[in-house]
């Protein structure tokens, strides 16, 4: 039987949004463990929170100039240098997906 490119190339899509859909669970989850230990609550995991994003899968990062155009203007808007950590926070508010094991890096 031969293969439909059609259905293939929607397979594909299904799983390139399912995998969008962990990256924003995954995403929720720390915001919420952020935000409560922001108030003081202590981050406890519960039973029902997602495993960290390093041990479900390894990201794929954005595309190169996308990466590099986020960047570009996150150090412009600052106007001064900023450490790692913070280019990463600032890369993360807009929705660049950082990937490998140590994205921070």
């Amino acid at each position: 039987m031969e293969t439909d490119p059609i259905i293939e190339a929607a397979k594909q899509d299904l799983a390139d949004i399912e995998a969008q859909r962990h990256e924003i669970e995954d995403f929720l989850a720390r915001y919420e463990r952020y935000k409560g230990m922001a108030a003081g609550v202590p981050a406890t995991p519960s039973k029902g929170d997602a495993p960290p994003v390093s041990l479900v899968t390894i990201r794929r990062s954005a595309p190169a100039d996308k990466v590099m155009s986020a960047v570009h203007d996150i150090l412009t808007g600052r106007g001064d240098a900023l450490t790692l950590t913070a280019i990463f926070d600032g890369l993360v508010d807009r929705g660049v997906t950082i990937g490998g094991k140590n994205p921070k890096q």
